[in-house]
């Protein structure tokens, strides 16, 4: 699986999407892992970019989180931002 070997620490990825927008190709992915604080974490790869954020240890709110992400076309670079304020909720 040439996915897999992209996730960070060998996270397993639990949903994937890969979305064409404003001509880029933008993949999310929902993942599990055991090595960070939060177990579930959310990573969106476009182009060379990447960037990975913790959506907690609840699947109900890690999935809930996942999805805004995707539906709101979230590039890498928004990442952080984007998850500060869905998290203020």
């Amino acid at each position: 699986m040439e996915n897999k070997k992209r996730n960070p620490d060998g996270a397993v990825t639990l949903a994937e999407e890969i979305i064409s927008f404003g001509g880029m190709l933008l993949e999310y992915r929902l993942l599990v892992c055991n090595t960070y604080a939060d177990r579930f974490r959310v990573m969106v790869l476009s182009g060379s970019e990447r960037a990975v954020s913790g959506v907690g240890n609840e699947i109900g709110e890690a999935l809930k989180l996942y999805r805004s992400v995707v539906h709101g076309r979230v590039t890498p670079c928004a990442l952080e931002d984007v998850m500060y304020d869905l998290c203020r909720r």
